[in-house]
């Protein structure tokens, strides 16, 4: 694998202060231990990091489980920036760039650089981009996932019509049952609307649903129709 190797060995990767500093690259183009024997393909031991504990008892509640897809996204974010950080080096890119450098010592190299900032579910993620020749889309694939993530935790906004004046407790009651449906944090407008007869009409972006008693009339008189 020529000089790529040499040069790298003399040099520094940094990596996030986050995540712990500088990483030195131990032999990049070096090909003795292969995945299988880190456990980088998980087929028998999860690390706790990235399997969800079961519960003696049952499933876990919804806001627990909710909790936990938001950490786990922001551990995936911050994997994610740190092997990005770590392709993009130029002793990394040399080694990613060799005709003689398989993907499985590719794979191998930039998961030891950044040793303990990369949960078992993202060592397998970067071994099957390195088997499918996609390893140095990490940094793309990293702000993709940030766009994604900021979607999901951004609040939504839910507009309400009622047929009914609806005290604070029942608002507040409606916007917890609509975050937990959601996913996401709720900024409620509720407006009057006699019209309606009963019940009400919650439009939350494109989802629109209709809990009137004139919806349901309608709804109905269509299937007299039909």
């Amino acid at each position: 694998a020529g000089g790529g190797g040499r040069h790298a060995r003399g040099g520094a990767v940094h990596v996030p202060a986050r995540h712990g500093g500088h990483a030195r690259v131990h032999d990049l183009q070096r090909g003795g231990r292969r995945a299988g024997r880190h456990g980088y393909r998980g087929g028998g031991g999860g690390g706790a990091d990235d399997q969800a504990p079961q519960e003696a008892d049952g499933p876990r509640p919804r806001h627990l489980r909710r909790r936990h897809v938001a950490s786990d996204l922001q551990g995936w974010a911050d994997s994610l920036a740190t092997v990005a950080a770590v392709t993009q080096q130029g002793s990394v890119i040399r080694l990613l760039n060799s005709p003689s450098s398989t993907s499985a010592r590719q794979a191998e190299a930039v998961i030891e650089i950044c040793g303990d900032a990369l949960s078992e579910a993202c060592q397998n993620f970067i071994v099957i981009l390195s088997e499918n020749r996609r390893i140095t889309l990490l940094p793309q694939i990293s702000q993709q996932f940030e766009i994604m993530k900021a979607n999901r935790e951004k609040a939504v906004d839910v507009d309400i019509a009622s047929a009914q004046e609806l005290d604070a407790g029942q608002q507040k009651m409606l916007a917890d049952a609509l975050s937990e449906k959601l996913e996401r944090k709720v900024n409620m407008q509720v407006s009057l609307d006699k019209s309606l007869l009963g019940g009400a009409v919650i439009r939350a972006g494109d989802t629109v649903i209709d809990g009137s008693i004139r919806g349901r009339l309608t709804k109905l008189a269509e299937s007299f129709n039909s």
